[in-house]
Formats: C-alpha cells, structure tokens, sequence
C-alpha cells in the first residue's frame, strides 16, 4: 500500500511538472510567434532580407517542437497516473483522434506564400 501510494504522489508530481513546463513553453512560443509576425512585416515592408526571416521562422518551428513534445510527455504522465490510481489503459486499435494542426501564424500562412519586399530604388 504504502509503495502504491509513494507511485501515486511521484505521477501527481510529475504532471503537476509538466503542466508548469507547458505553461512556460507557451510563453516561449507565444514570444517566438510574435517575433516571426515582426519579421515577416520587416521582410514585406523591405527593411529585413530573407535569411533573418528564416532564422526567426526556425526558432518559432523549434518552439512549436517543443510544444508537442511537452504535449506527448503530459499524455503518457497522465496514463502512468491513471495506471498508479489502479485504472487501466488500453489504447483503442488505431481509433486515437486524428492531432490538429498547432493554429499558429505560421500552419495559417506559411512563408512559401509570402510576398517578396518591394523594390527600392
């Protein structure tokens, strides 16, 4: 009973864990969104080229990695919990929910559709 219960408390700790690393990953990638809609406007307005458009792009697509993973991380604590509590778990054959597409500036509009600045003279 009592390693039961030591198994519960470590499950409940490390979701409570990774639900603070998720809300800190939001943050971050709330930050490198926001830096990529500030790049892209320099970029169309002509005051940034290409290559500091695809760097902030790549930090936001890395941020977003991050996100996901967190994500899969949150999911399986959450199943090692439930299976700590005396749940079991079994996944359906194949049935999971197809993942929706993060809805971020970038799934919305990539950058293979952005127009080139204009030229200056």
């Amino acid at each position: 009973l009592v390693d039961a219960l030591h198994d519960v408390a470590q499950q409940v700790i490390a979701v409570r864990s990774i639900d603070e690393q998720i809300a800190t990953q939001r943050q971050a990638q709330d930050d490198a969104q926001a830096a990529y809609d500030l790049g892209m406007k320099r970029y169309r307005g002509g005051l940034s080229n290409l290559l500091d458009v695809l760097s902030v792009q790549q930090s936001l697509l890395r941020s977003e990695q991050q996100s996901a993973d967190l994500h899969a991380q949150r999911i399986a604590a959450s199943v090692k919990l439930v299976q700590a509590l005396g749940g079991g778990f079994q996944a359906d054959d194949g049935l999971a929910p197809p993942i929706a597409a993060p809805d971020t500036e970038l799934a919305r509009r990539p950058f293979a559709h952005a127009q080139p600045p204009p030229a200056t003279h």
